[in-house]
């Protein structure tokens, strides 16, 4: 793979630890192409197996796994204007539609569907346009057997707000029902999902804002099944702007996940009107923070907790908001899914950027499999940082106004079966001068380690006090001493450090070094 700063030596040990844990039936494997791939959205099949969805080259692209993670079909779809399908969900037991958006030339995006059955054949292709230029953010599956899609609409001729709220109500053939556009925020509204909720009614999580003066937050829109608004309300967390990111909806009420633009995220339970029941902040983990692209996500586990995804974390919460675990996949995770035998999949983007962005990107795919409680490959790291409260979210009704007509039509696209390569290990990390600073004569033993590590000195660099400091990949502190020259040389227990990749760094009065460090066990 394509390391630039992590040593041949630290890539070997990798792929050994990748390896040791096959036996148990989890995995981590990098998908890459030519130019760039891109995983948005991840589903189970009927037969076991999974559909991923993302891009691939510029092109809309779905792929089918197997359990282990060997590519058994790719479909690419477009024209080389940058397509891409961003969700995906089930019609039935053989049959899935994907959405996304389609350039019908460089500068006008409509929504893209396309119906696949399980064998890689390609049924339909249609897009939906508003006249304007949108992008589905999240197709899913109604409770008449139909399927409704949320798409942000740009304002690409100007005029306010610069993003609308689009939804569209499909019936089981993918003929149009309804088609319709909402807005309040004077700036902006962006739909990061829509769902079936109680009865044949819908709810639409947004972001919204107006400006001047600025105020932005989550908000819910509670559609009847004509696409008619019931109620709608934002959600203010104080000072910060919000962004309602998804929910999962029950007879009990719904669930949803509100991050914030500080490093704190919040899950609240409402009623159907929207009315809050509870609310819990959890601080110190930033999600995402961006607007536009719809990555986070709350995903219900069979024993009716949650896992809440975003970035580069993955944390466990039960049904009433409890930490369980945290764990930090060594991802860009956009998607993680409770496999049918409890297993997790978690699925990604790469390239970790370290301090210092490098100008080499190289986009890939990170697919890992897990246990149930995120233990597996060496892919995942096992940090718990999160402070968990209960906490206040103020609600205050708001009025969307609504517009607009779709159209849908069925159209040919040129299809690519080209495969990804794919091979065993995480992806990659691009660290900075920053990061990784060298030093000639000194060296960490043992790379791995389990218990304890200890440096040595060709010359005399180590003679004085020093603080060491264990961080994780992203920079995030773990553990800090302050030792002497002869408590170096007995070594630093890390008994009580999970398994993962760290930086060490070493600095004392004449010397600054730092490396990477793996523990296994």
């Amino acid at each position: 793979m394509k390391f630039k700063i992590v040593s041949s030596f630290l890539v070997l040990n990798l792929l050994t630890i990748l390896f040791s844990n096959a036996q148990n039936g989890y995995f981590a494997k990098i998908y890459t192409s030519i130019q760039s791939v891109q995983i948005y959205d991840l589903l189970e099949t009927k037969d076991n197996c999974f559909l991923m969805v993302g891009e691939k080259d510029g092109e809309a692209f779905i792929q089918k796994i197997d359990s282990v993670g060997q590519p058994l079909w790719q479909r690419k779809i477009g024209n080389n204007f940058n397509e891409r399908f961003t969700s995906i969900a089930e019609a039935n037991d053989s049959i899935y539609v994907a959405a996304g958006r389609y350039y019908n030339n460089p500068a006008n995006l409509d929504i893209l569907i396309t119906k696949i059955n399980l064998n890689g054949y390609i049924l339909s292709n249609r897009i939906i346009d508003f006249g304007i230029s949108e992008e589905a953010t999240y197709i899913s599956k109604t409770k008449d057997s139909g399927f409704v899609i949320s798409a942000m609409a740009h304002n690409i001729g100007g005029g306010t707000p610069n993003e609308k709220i689009s939804v569209v109500k499909l019936d089981s053939g993918l003929n149009i029902i309804w088609g319709k556009l909402y807005s309040y925020g004077t700036n902006a509204d962006i739909p990061y999902f829509v769902k079936s909720a109680n009865d044949s009614s819908l709810i639409v999580g947004t972001y919204s804002e107006n400006y001047p003066p600025f105020d932005g937050n989550g908000a819910l829109l509670f559609l009847d099944n004509n696409g008619n608004s019931l109620w709608s309300k934002k959600y203010q967390t104080g000072n910060n702007w919000s962004m309602f990111r998804d929910c999962y909806v029950d007879s009990t009420g719904i669930t949803g996940l509100i991050e914030s633009s500080v490093s704190k995220f919040y899950i609240v339970k409402t009623d159907f009107n929207g009315n809050v029941f509870w609310v819990k902040s959890y601080s110190g983990i930033i999600l995402n923070n961006v607007l536009n692209e719809p990555y986070t996500r709350l995903t219900p586990c069979k024993d009716k907790g949650f896992l809440i995804v975003g970035k580069d974390n993955l944390i466990r919460i039960d049904s009433t908001g409890n930490l369980l675990w945290y764990r930090s996949p060594f991802l860009y995770n956009s998607k993680t899914i409770e496999c049918k035998n409890g297993d997790l999949l978690i699925a990604g983007n790469g390239p970790m950027i370290g301090v210092t962005q490098t100008t080499t990107l190289d986009p890939h795919v990170g697919i890992i499999r897990s246990d149930s409680l995120g233990n597996g490959p060496s892919c995942i790291q096992n940090f718990n940082p999160i402070n968990v409260s209960n906490d206040t979210i103020f609600t205050q009704p708001i009025a969307f106004s609504t517009s607009g007509t779709a159209n849908i039509s069925v159209i040919t696209i040129p299809i690519d079966s080209t495969s990804l390569v794919f091979t065993n290990g995480c992806v990659d990390f691009y660290g900075g001068v920053q990061s990784i600073i060298k030093h000639p004569s000194i060296t960490l033993f043992p790379n791995p380690a389990s218990e304890i590590i200890r440096f040595t000195s060709s010359t005399q660099e180590l003679h004085d006090r020093a603080e060491i400091t264990i961080c994780d990949l992203s920079e995030r502190e773990i553990k800090k001493l302050n030792l002497s020259a002869e408590e170096l040389e007995k070594g630093i227990h890390i008994q009580e450090l999970n398994e993962g990749y760290y930086i060490i760094k070493i600095r004392s009065a004449n010397l600054t070094f730092s490396t990477h460090l793996i523990i296994c066990r």
